[in-house]
């Protein structure tokens, strides 16, 4: 368990947007149509891994910059009603956002995300979402 400090928040985004990544890579053969059915040699096929790799590094970088500080912001959020429905908020928008700015518009992609943030947030932060629930007013 981590505390909520901006520099875990960060973290926490990072992982969650791997371990979607990681989640999307398998589904529908992604990587396979992207990667593997493009390249004829072994070098084509590490250039192509590298820019995959890439592109999504870059796709994360963005999605930590626009969610890092909202994430944030709602861990010093002290009711907790406030709380939970701001954490629902940011969680819904930042799925929401995952699918505006996907090429496909997949809502089934933002369904997938929304899950893997909420199971990435239990994960790293069950402790202070706990506190913060269970904390008296």
């Amino acid at each position: 368990m981590l505390t909520a400090r901006f520099r875990n928040i960060v973290l926490f985004v990072f992982v969650k947007y791997v371990v979607f990544a990681i989640v999307l890579a398998g589904m529908n053969d992604r990587f396979k149509t992207l990667v593997t059915d493009r390249s004829n040699t072994t070098a084509d096929w590490v250039t192509n891994t590298f820019h995959y790799c890439m592109y999504v590094l870059l796709v994360i970088i963005v999605f930590i910059a626009l969610f890092s500080l909202p994430y944030w912001l709602v861990f010093r959020i002290r009711n907790k009603v406030l709380f939970v429905l701001a954490v629902v908020l940011v969680l819904s928008v930042d799925s929401a956002c995952y699918v505006w700015f996907n090429v496909t518009g997949n809502v089934r992609y933002g369904e997938i995300d929304l899950l893997v943030g909420v199971l990435t947030l239990l994960v790293f932060f069950f402790k202070p979402v706990r506190q913060k629930i269970i904390a008296h007013p």
